[in-house]
């Protein structure tokens, strides 16, 4: 009897515990947003790399919330101008769910948009273009052709395509983006 009342007791612990990191995660997360607003870059990326921390303990390396706080945290860094490291998570996040989602996820794309944009500020402008043109699409799939993230992404293709001076490419593009705001 001994016994089983140990093993419930520590079943139930184990849960209260469960509770309380759950609960501490949703206030990093949230003080790390408040941080994000406040432009404090450093606090920021130091509360994010605690909720991933927390988050890969109570959900796993390859849970949602884990790569959704990934996300945050390669976001951040590009913020900083680290954009290697930036791209690397970025890459790394994209190839993750492209394991857990159907092909035309929103994710993807945003994933795929993120890695663009990455790219243009590396000057790597042909990948630019490659992940922009990519996002583009998807986001076309999921929302539609008037959606802000579709129309971002077809933005961020003609702004690469104008840096690269491929000029009547990055016009008609601008055509299409302003015709679907009609």
């Amino acid at each position: 009897l001994a016994k089983i009342q140990l093993h419930k007791a520590e079943r139930l612990l184990i849960e209260q515990n469960k509770r309380f990191s759950l609960d501490y995660l949703n206030v990093v997360y949230a003080l790390s947003r408040v941080y994000g607003d406040t432009f404090e870059l450093e606090k920021e990326r130091e509360a994010v790399l605690t909720t991933i921390e927390l988050s890969k303990t109570l959900f796993g390396e390859n849970d949602l919330k884990t790569i959704g706080a990934i996300s945050n945290l390669a976001t951040i860094y590009q913020k900083q101008g680290n954009l290697k490291k930036s791209k690397k998570l970025a890459l790394n996040i994209y190839n993750k769910r492209q394991r857990l989602f159907p092909n035309n996820h929103k994710d993807i794309a945003y994933s795929l948009s993120q890695l663009g944009t990455i790219n243009h500020w590396l000057g790597d402008y042909n990948e630019a273009a490659y992940y922009f043109e990519l996002s583009h699409q998807k986001f076309l799939q999921v929302y539609g052709e008037k959606h802000p993230n579709t129309l971002n992404s077809l933005a961020g293709l003609g702004s690469v395509l104008n840096t690269q001076g491929k000029y009547i490419a990055a016009e008609t593009v601008s055509y299409t983006h302003l015709r679907a705001h009609e």
